[in-house]
């Protein structure tokens, strides 16, 4: 494991392959490597696909994903998908939902539910594609 994606100046993004048809993923990887991408952000907006019902978790697709880009020698900075909750979220934990000054509540925004999304990061830990990305310390 390295410490940083790049020798020199690190070059990368946010990638979501989650958004595009898995047959294209291994050309996106090619692309990446043609373009001198060091390293991708995966797994932003993601939550809905890791957890698309409460408790019920998917990692087929992140591991795919995370080897196809290891294999290409890209680093990854594995995102804590929490910008967007999935459906069940709000109705589970309306709490969480933003409130203006009115009192109204507000559906629609950027949340970072730390709390519960720590939840996704300790069920994809050992035995994924996360424990054998290459990356780098925060």
């Amino acid at each position: 494991m390295r410490n940083w994606p790049a020798d020199g100046v690190a070059l990368g993004a946010d990638y979501n392959p989650e958004q595009w048809p898995e047959q294209v993923w291994p050309d996106d990887v090619a692309r990446m490597q043609e373009a001198g991408v060091t390293f991708a952000t995966v797994g932003v907006f993601s939550w809905s696909l890791l957890e698309p019902a409460q408790g019920r978790y998917t990692f087929g697709w992140p591991d795919r994903v995370l080897d196809l880009l290891h294999s290409g020698g890209i680093a990854v900075d594995l995102a804590t998908a929490t910008p967007s909750p999935p459906p069940w979220f709000s109705h589970a934990y309306p709490e969480t939902l933003p409130v203006d000054r009115e009192g109204r509540t507000r559906r629609g925004s950027w949340l970072f539910v730390i709390n519960h999304s720590a939840r996704v990061a300790d069920v994809a830990g050992p035995g994924t594609s996360c424990s054998r990305a290459p990356t780098w310390p925060a």
